[in-house]
Parts: C-alpha cells; sequence; structure tokens
C-alpha cells in the first residue's frame, strides 16, 4: 500500500548520487511489479527478488551486493524527508569518526 510513495520519496532526494537496491521478501501483492516499475524509468533502482526470510535476511542480503560507501536502509512503508541523504552524507563526510547516523 506505501511502496510507491516510499519509492518516489526516494527519488526526490537533493543529494543525486545514491543506487537503490530493492529486495523483495517474496511479497505477495504488487510490490514488485510497482518496484520494477521504477526500475524501469530510474536507472539508480535495481530489484532483487528472494524467497521471503525476513527483515534482517532482506537487509543481509542487499548490504551483501551493495557497492557504496554510505548505506542507508527504508523499509517499504516508510518515507524520506527530501534532504536525508544530503545531510547524513554531509554530515558523515565531515565527522569522520562517526560510523552510524539516523533519521528521515
Amino acid at each position: 500500500a506505501y511502496i510507491e510513495r516510499c519509492l518516489r520519496s526516494i527519488q526526490a532526494q537533493t543529494f543525486p548520487d545514491f543506487d537503490v537496491i530493492i529486495i523483495d521478501d517474496g511479497s505477495t501483492d504488487h510490490t514488485v511489479y510497482i518496484a520494477e516499475k521504477f526500475q524501469e524509468i530510474d536507472s539508480r533502482f535495481r530489484v532483487y527478488s528472494k524467497m521471503h526470510a525476513g527483515v534482517t535476511a532482506a537487509f543481509n542480503h542487499g548490504f551483501r551486493i551493495s557497492s557504496g560507501r554510505f548505506v542507508a536502509r527504508i523499509d517499504a512503508d516508510d518515507e524520506m524527508l527530501p534532504q536525508r541523504l544530503e545531510l547524513q552524507v554531509n554530515y558523515l563526510q565531515q565527522h569522520p569518526q562517526i560510523g552510524v547516523v539516523s533519521g528521515m
């Protein structure tokens, strides 16, 4: 019910240099179809489907296949504020002694 709003909030980020790894953890609704539509129109989005194993397994799978310097996670029913990635990346770059930040 929320995946499209979630993905649109990611597209609306003021920080443009990111990739989106979408792990479909065995959904039984239209989630993967909606995610694949975003993949078709935005090359930053990549969809991977796997058998249901839970949130932690899905995160670990996505983390293993990621290649970025930073990893930000979001659940399908969340939305990002437009400056989330920009603010978090800037903070981490200015404070290399910090390893983790959190926020919306």
